[in-house]
């Protein structure tokens, strides 16, 4: 069974800026790091879904209207219940929450059928930068990274002893 969310997923350059802002954060708050390649900021986690709902799944990113929009990712902050450290932004655009609302209206009919305790009803933006955290530091300011959002993705999560390993399912365009 797969294991999906819906995401955020940066280009090379805002990968690599991202990545520079991660390497401070992991040892201010003595984490693990998350690879470079593995930063993204998830929009809807979706978790393990039967393979027969994966076409449904592509149909609702495929109904998705939203705008293209710009992250400022300017903050650090932590859940430390989780033990994860992220990246964040300090004024999060309207048009982010406009693209969960979307996304949410789009997958909630399914959830009957298999999401109703898997989909969080709040949307929290983050790009998790470091798990396993021994200190939480006080939020703080970091030197922002301009994301031009332009897209979104549905992702496969495979689960692997050395850490994640994501494939883009699909591409979306949003909105210029």
């Amino acid at each position: 069974m797969p294991r999906l969310f819906f995401a955020l997923w940066p280009n090379s350059e805002v990968r690599a800026q991202l990545a520079a802002r991660r390497d401070p954060v992991v040892r201010a708050y003595a984490g693990r790091s998350m690879r470079a390649d593995t930063l993204h900021m998830t929009m809807l986690f979706l978790g393990e879904t039967p393979e027969l709902l994966v076409p449904d799944l592509l149909a609702c990113g495929d109904r998705v209207r939203a705008s293209s929009f710009t992250l400022n990712v300017d903050a650090c902050c932590h859940f430390p219940h989780s033990k994860v450290a992220w990246l964040g932004c300090t004024e999060p655009p309207a048009q982010l929450n406009t693209l969960w609302s979307a996304l949410r209206e789009q997958v909630d009919p399914l959830m009957p059928a298999a999401f109703a305790d898997s989909v969080p009803n709040e949307f929290h933006p983050h790009i998790t930068v470091a798990r396993d955290c021994l200190h939480f530091p006080a939020p703080h300011g970091v030197p922002p990274v301009t994301w031009p959002v332009e897209d979104f993705v549905l992702i496969d999560s495979n689960v692997l002893p050395g850490g994640p390993l994501y494939r883009v399912l699909r591409h979306w365009q949003l909105q210029a």
